[in-house]
């Protein structure tokens, strides 16, 4: 993990969220990339014309000693492990975040979440899960609350696809920097026993792993999946949650389920989302 970039509007929530991405950072020596997306708004030039200008709320020397202050909270004992910058720009707030992380080509793009319901919670959430589906890097959405305490367990949300031993290779890799335990957890649905062959299969590939207890599989019969993982991280002590969204995966699936966006907005945990492509 070389490069992480976090979205920043400022709120508590996103400050969480950079000192959470400056921790992972310090564990793999990155690049860290604080962006913040000023907002715009139509302006009338005469004669008809519009024009895009920033919003007054939002301008560049604001923006810009708000960089100043979190930079300097920062602890010194992490700064020296990280190389820190700063990008700003203005436009749509998805699109621009889309826009620059194509350009900057991070290993990971992080978000805050707040946690607590206000009149924005839903625009907010929407907005997440609208860069999740679309982002060309694996999203970590940080929840206000989930202060950076290491990470010891990480679970990972399966349907025993092809796709999850690409997506495996990399939370195992990310894993073994904290020496953290992986757990596979695979929610089967009442009636539904048509993973037992595909399970085998994904287990013989990663028995070396499970040998030295760093990755276990876990299948538990729950009616909903968002029910099962949430019951298994609270038990569990899980510091994150790992999903796919491609269609098969797990939050490809429930993407367009109340309970999915739910899980994005109000998740205890970190979400760490990944994004295949379908292949032919």
């Amino acid at each position: 993990m070389k490069k992480i970039v976090v979205a920043t509007d400022f709120s508590p929530a996103a400050h969480n969220a950079f000192l959470y991405a400056v921790n992972l950072g310090a564990h793999f020596r990155a690049e860290v990339i604080l962006l913040h997306i000023a907002p715009v708004v139509l302006s009338d030039a005469g004669m008809g014309a519009f024009v895009r200008q920033m919003s007054p709320e939002y301008t560049a020397v604001m923006a810009l000693e708000k960089f100043e202050q979190w930079e300097a909270e920062i602890p010194p004992e992490l700064k020296q492990k990280i190389r820190f910058r700063t990008e700003m720009k203005s436009g749509p707030t998805i699109s621009e975040i889309l826009r620059s992380t194509e350009e900057l080509h991070p290993s990971m793009l992080v978000m805050g979440m707040e946690e607590e319901p206000h009149l924005g919670d839903k625009i907010l959430g929407n907005t997440i899960t609208s860069v999740i589906q679309r982002c060309s890097v694996p999203v970590m959405v940080v929840p206000e609350s989930a202060k950076f305490q290491g990470i010891a367990h990480i679970a990972y949300a399966t349907n025993f696809e092809l796709e999850d031993i690409r997506a495996l290779d990399q939370v195992l890799e990310f894993a073994h920097r904290f020496n953290a335990k992986v757990h596979c957890v695979h929610i089967r649905r009442n009636g539904d026993e048509g993973d037992r062959y595909k399970q085998e299969i994904l287990k013989r590939a990663y028995q070396p792993d499970m040998t030295m207890d760093k990755l276990d599989f876990n299948v538990l019969r729950y009616p909903e999946v968002i029910d099962g993982l949430n019951k298994y991280v609270e038990e569990h002590h899980i510091d994150l949650l790992v999903m796919l969204t491609h269609q098969r995966g797990i939050f490809g699936q429930l993407f367009h389920n109340s309970h999915a966006k739910g899980m994005v907005m109000h998740s205890k945990v970190p979400l760490w989302v990944f994004q295949m492509k379908e292949t032919a």
